[in-house]
């Protein structure tokens, strides 16, 4: 026999939903599954839920995400799984109407508790001090395990992924990752609701920050309105800023850019760090170049638009409750040394280095000894550790070239390294390819890292 509530009482009850979404810090939802509820706020009896006719295309979207969330949360520890169990109800929020969702609560005996804040932030944040930065087709989940371990304290950055791959596409695959931590989720987007959408997902999917990219210059990143293009538009930067704070509790930055063409100047820069800082962030990543929109590759955006150090740690200057973190042109030309790259930490929060961190890793582990005073790993000791790694993977189907193409760098100025790289490039990509390849590269190279 189906039994619904009375009018009163689903009235009720819906008004508490729509009441706790919109003033969240009195009131956090758990769902505990099919744990006993009794007769809370008013609600008796079950509700069948609502039929798969019934959803719209959002919604079914926002339930294929709420698989993704349950699933990886299913072994998260006692302590942390009123967390993870929010984030799967705030998932649904964004997508599915309220009453609908008041009826899958109801029917799945899903409690209304009234525990801490869910929007306070925690006061442990990432170290900020060192960064890899996102890099397309580089920092992958197995680069950041080698990144890992020659820097234990670094805080690493995945690729950057669009919205639109994480809710309407698989999240799993983009979201995958392992022993990395610390590290933060980069998102491409211009739609506040769908970014709030992917914070949920990131901290459900244990990463420790999201940030907004709005400093990519690429051609296709522009036919999306996204990255750098956002510069131009700081109020909507902000509201999408403030829409992933409102849903998460792990920290929100942005990455950017100090100018895009010709709106490049200190005062234009500086407007946009204080418009996206009243959404409440505190952590801007700037890229010490503007982007150049048309006319430049993405690869000649990162050479030929002149360094502006002096644009960072002016607005360093008239933000000093910020924090900033610069990028762009470390350990390259003026800062081509560490002692030049580590003594921008007297003045900013911290170093993002991007592509010498991928060509030569090993820079990494002389970065981590100087600021963090961690000892030097041997680097005969850290390719055991990634081997057993590739190892791994190999077992579990992962092909070699996925793994093995991040140490065409790892051997850089030693002896043989060259013939390493080339015989490596030539049989990675074998399908058949087992970690003997990596032996062989070695023995054949005579490269012996020390």
């Amino acid at each position: 026999m189906r039994i619904t509530p009375g009018r009163r009482e689903s009235r009720n009850a819906i008004g508490l939903l729509d009441r706790d979404r919109h003033a969240a810090q009195r009131t956090k939802l758990v769902a505990t599954g099919v744990s006993a509820v009794g007769d809370r706020r008013g609600i008796k009896g079950t509700v069948e839920p609502p039929t798969t006719t019934a959803l719209t295309s959002a919604s079914r979207r926002s339930l294929r995400s709420m698989k993704y969330v349950a699933s990886s949360t299913a072994e998260i520890p006692p302590d942390r799984v009123n967390s993870a169990s929010w984030t799967a109800l705030r998932q649904a929020l964004f997508m599915v109407s309220d009453r609908m969702l008041m009826r899958w609560m109801v029917h799945y005996r899903m409690p209304i508790l009234p525990i801490h804040d869910p929007l306070h932030h925690p006061t442990t944040w990432p170290d900020r001090r060192l960064a890899v930065a996102p890099m397309m087709g580089c920092t992958d989940r197995h680069f950041r395990v080698l990144a890992r371990v020659l820097a234990p304290n670094c805080l690493l950055y995945t690729e950057m992924v669009t919205t639109g791959a994480l809710t309407l596409g698989d999240p799993d695959r983009f979201l995958r990752h392992g022993t990395d931590a610390p590290c933060a989720l980069q998102v491409g987007g211009n739609e506040p609701g769908a970014l709030a959408q992917c914070a949920v997902l990131a901290e459900a999917a244990g990463y420790q920050e999201i940030n907004l990219n709005a400093g990519c210059p690429s051609d296709r990143v522009q036919q999306g309105g996204i990255g750098a293009c956002l510069m131009s538009s700081p109020r909507l930067v902000a509201d999408a800023l403030k829409a992933m704070r409102a849903h998460t509790s792990i920290p929100v930055t942005i990455k950017t850019r100090i100018g895009i063409d010709d709106a490049d100047s200190f005062e234009h820069f500086r407007r946009f760090v204080d418009v996206a800082a009243g959404s409440g962030i505190d952590t801007f990543i700037v890229h010490a170049r503007k982007a150049v929109l048309t006319g430049l590759s993405p690869k000649q955006n990162r050479e030929i638009p002149p360094l502006r150090y002096d644009f960072v740690y002016r607005v360093k200057e008239t933000y000093p409750e910020l924090h900033f973190v610069l990028n762009g042109g470390l350990l390259s030309g003026k800062c081509s040394t560490i002692a030049a790259t580590i003594l921008h930490l007297e003045s900013l929060d911290g170093i993002m280095i991007g592509r010498q961190a991928y060509a030569d890793p090993m820079v990494l582990a002389e970065l981590e000894y100087h600021i963090f005073g961690t000892s030097r790993p041997n680097r005969w000791g850290v390719l055991n550790e990634y081997r057993k790694y590739i190892e791994e993977e190999i077992q579990s189907g992962t092909p070699l070239r996925y793994m093995a193409r991040h140490l065409l760098g790892f051997v850089q100025g030693l002896p043989g390294a060259r013939r390493f790289r080339r015989y490596l490039s030539e049989h990675m990509f074998d399908p058949s390819s087992g970690i003997d390849v990596i032996d062989a590269a070695l023995a054949e190279s005579g490269v012996r890292p020390c």
